[in-house]
């Protein structure tokens, strides 16, 4: 009976930090999708310092 509450207790413990490791990842992904999709400022970039 002890190990059927350590095994469900376990079982919980990895059910969560998959499901928060799994939201992780998707808001990194939109941030990066978010990053990814914003014009390139030109007052910002190299090619603008050499003019």
């Amino acid at each position: 009976m002890k190990q059927l509450v350590v095994s469900v207790l376990l079982l919980l413990v990895a059910t969560l930090v998959f499901s928060q490791a799994e939201s992780d990842s998707q808001e990194k992904s939109a941030v990066n999708e978010t990053i990814i999709e914003q014009p390139a400022q030109p007052e910002n970039s190299l090619a603008h310092l050499y003019k």
